[in-house]
């Protein structure tokens, strides 16, 4: 009889800790990105000299350093929607002034997998997206562009790093146009991302 009862409260005891486990798992989770990105169109070429050579820097539609805050949110064991907020920028750094491209990129994403190994894809929308030019005797403006919609899939990794599984490495690609509003010329501002996440 005794037996019978250590086996209930252990079996009781196991389905508390799985469900405690599952929990865990399964709450909403805080994170911070960055990252760095190629692609889309050139939009400015800026060559220079580097001691004996010829160098050449780009800015483009699609490239850029990022700093990602979001959140993820289960809806499941194996999926969840994700939201996030970024601050991409694309510049030259030879100049003696001030070039750069610059969006805020809003996201939201299913994404779908197992702790460790995650695909995802969903809807991106680009806001403040302009191209600023401050350099003497060179240009002075600023290209303001129509806000956009746009489409992204990714692949993320999540590592048992230094910090244990509170980190991940990832891949996003991006597929968007971008619409100057005065001229209404259209660039190419697709590309690929590579990111380090930390959740909290």
């Amino acid at each position: 009889m005794k037996n019978k009862h250590l086996t209930k409260m252990m079996v009781a005891a196991g389905v508390l800790a799985a469900s405690n486990a599952s929990a865990m798992e399964q709450r909403i989770m805080p994170f911070f990105s960055a990252g760095v990105g190629g692609g889309g169109d050139v939009l400015i070429k800026h060559e220079y000299f580097n001691g004996s050579t010829m160098e050449t820097e780009e800015v483009s539609a699609g490239s850029g350093i990022s700093i990602t805050g979001g959140m993820d949110f289960p809806l499941n064991k194996f999926a969840l929607l994700r939201g996030s907020v970024t601050y991409k920028n694309d510049f030259l750094a030879e100049v003696e002034g001030d070039v750069n491209f610059s969006r805020v990129p809003f996201e939201l994403s299913l994404m779908l997998g197992n702790p460790r190994h995650k695909v995802g894809a969903g809807l991106a929308y680009h806001h403040n997206v302009r191209l600023r030019c401050r350099v003497d005797h060179v240009c002075n403006t600023t290209y303001h562009f129509d806000d956009q919609v746009g489409f992204t899939a990714q692949y993320e990794f999540r590592t048992m790093g230094i910090w244990g599984e509170m980190s991940a490495f990832g891949i996003k690609y991006t597929d968007i146009d971008y619409k100057e509003k005065m001229t209404g010329q259209e660039v190419d501002g697709s590309g690929f991302d590579l990111y380090m996440s930390m959740f909290f």
